[in-house]
């Protein structure tokens, strides 16, 4: 049964804190001329009023405009008079004598206040005159459940994440997206590119953000984009970059394809952990000589093979052809399905040969290769160097038709020092679409995630590219060869390192420098490890 739900973001200019009236006017104005049109909830950005860069707490006390208090009611009567709902974003105070909240106000349609929310993970000098939240509440409406975020909270996959168990149909972003560039309509931000759709698909969500446009105090430039994603991570609409709108979409809160794959609550633990007791801690005090932090990695993209002989003779190949390339690890991709019944990669066949060729061509390998152990038979990552393996892991995550063919292992995500990459940890197949798994290595410390992919689909760069920036660390993807499937390389920022050509066999290169991913800080004052919020996260892991 269909739940449609008629939205409107309102795109406005930025104004200045001293141009705080103006931004007042121009909202409600905007304001009044969506809701005319009969929609059921319209959203303003964040910090609509007074202005996104408040100065200190003495600028905004001697606001020459109406408080904020005073501002909010002004919604409060659109929203009642055209019987709609509104989520704005503003500065609020607190009564605290130092700091203010960045807040977003959902507002009913008999201009009740239903709901408020406070920014978790502020965004450079946000520190210097907001004060966090550290709760994620869904609001119950006449429309549905309805979660609210600002901004860079869509940087931190436990906030959406938090929502969505609780049921979220729909995330309402109140943001101030910001850019750099030489072309204004060209202008964008890695949120709008890859992490808002990543967030909702691996939440199963809907996701609408209202943006800014211009530029607020000859520094600030926004890059507009207010948008609207649905739970596959589609961008059904987006505004402009350059100039303001009024992005109005309908939107069904029924459709929905349910979470990529199952989680296991149990196996992520670490989340909530004191965060001076992480692993990642000592990793970020370990002094390290940055002319031995380089290394080359290549992912492989390789099409399924009939028999173990085939597999083995054609990595025999390329594991010789790639260290004569001076590669230093090489990625296989996932068993390939249909191979379940078969001895073509199984640990028994392959293990073996796959250790000694490391140890002849001198190099290192992740292979995932099916593992018999008494009745269970597990999908395993080898991670093999110059004739040892050092470690493997059993994929804790799988689809429903894996389970019919493999146990799921434990869940225990190890992290191994290595001799040319760093701290390294393994993903296999779908786990990528588990945010807590990403996660959980990053605060074990690893420096770089080699995924062993399977035949994926265009998102999954976009997928690499967010996992690598919002844990701020190496993502390296190898991929079963398909038609839109390919491998890739992901730099911590989220900047493709290498990608491979759909549809053929091929070893993507990446030259990295791990110690990059020692640095957590995404500007200042905003570090992935230090501002999160352990305590908060119990929904996660109990």
């Amino acid at each position: 049964m269909a739940r449609p739900v008629r939205l409107a973001c309102i795109q406005m200019p930025c104004f200045g804190i001293d141009h705080a009236r103006e931004a007042l006017d121009y909202a409600l104005a905007r304001t009044a001329e969506a809701a005319e049109t009969g929609v059921d909830l319209v959203i303003l950005p964040e910090c609509t009023y007074p202005s996104y860069y408040i100065r200190s707490r003495r600028a905004f006390e001697q606001l020459a405009a109406p408080p904020p208090s005073e501002a909010l009611a002004l919604f409060q009567g659109l929203a009642a008079q055209y019987r709609c709902h509104m989520a704005v974003g503003m500065a609020m105070d607190l009564g605290d004598e130092d700091k203010l909240s960045n807040a977003a106000i959902l507002i009913g349609p008999a201009g009740e206040i239903i709901g408020r929310y406070a920014k978790t993970f502020l965004w450079h000098f946000d520190a210097h005159w907001f004060t966090p939240g550290g709760q994620y509440p869904v609001f119950e409406t006449a429309l549905g459940r309805i979660g609210l975020m600002i901004c860079a909270d869509g940087r931190l996959p436990e906030i959406t994440r938090a929502m969505a168990l609780q049921g979220a149909d729909l995330i309402v972003n109140t943001t101030a997206w910001v850019s750099t560039g030489r072309n204004a309509q060209q202008l964008t931000n890695p949120q709008f590119e890859y992490m808002i759709p990543v967030r909702s698909r691996e939440n199963n969500v809907w996701i609408a953000s209202a943006n800014k446009v211009g530029m607020e105090e000859e520094s600030i430039v926004y890059c507009g984009r207010s948008c609207v994603v649905d739970p596959s991570g589609r961008l059904v609409a987006a505004a402009a970059p350059d100039s303001p709108e009024i992005l109005r979409v309908e939107i069904d809160l029924d459709v929905g394809l349910g979470l990529p794959i199952g989680r296991r609550p149990s196996s992520y633990g670490v989340l909530g952990k004191e965060t001076i007791n992480l692993p990642v801690i000592a990793a970020l005090d370990e002094a390290v000589i940055v002319s031995s932090t380089c290394g080359l990695v290549a992912a492989l993209q390789l099409g399924a093979y009939e028999t173990a002989e085939g597999f083995l003779l054609r990595a025999q190949h390329l594991i010789h052809l790639l260290a004569t390339q001076d590669v230093n690890v090489i990625v296989f991709p996932d068993i390939p399905s249909g191979s379940e019944g078969t001895e073509t990669y199984t640990s028994a066949a392959c293990l073996g040969p796959l250790t000694a060729m490391t140890q002849e061509y001198e190099c290192s390998v992740v292979v995932v290769l099916a593992e018999q152990q008494g009745g269970a038979r597990y999908k395993t990552a080898y991670f093999i160097s110059a004739g040892e393996v050092l470690f493997s892991y059993r994929a804790a995550h799988l689809s429903s038709d894996e389970l019919r063919s493999y146990t799921q292992g434990s869940g225990e995500y190890a992290v191994v020092k290595t001799p040319d990459l760093g701290n390294v940890g393994v993903m296999i197949g779908a786990e990528g679409w588990v945010p807590e798994v990403a996660r959980c290595l990053m605060l074990e410390g690893a420096d770089v995630i080699l995924w062993s992919g399977g035949r994926g689909e265009p998102q999954d760069t976009l997928l690499a590219r967010c996992r690598a920036d919002e844990n701020r660390l190496f993502v390296i993807r190898a991929a079963i060869v398909g038609p839109e499937s390919s491998a890739v390389a992901a730099a911590p920022g989220g900047r493709v390192l290498g990608e491979g050509l759909p549809g053929i066999e091929q070893a993507v290169f990446a030259s990295l420098d791990w110690a990059d991913a020692r640095c957590k800080n995404m500007t200042p004052h905003t570090n992935v490890v230090l501002n999160r919020m352990p305590a908060t996260y119990g929904a996660l892991y109990e």
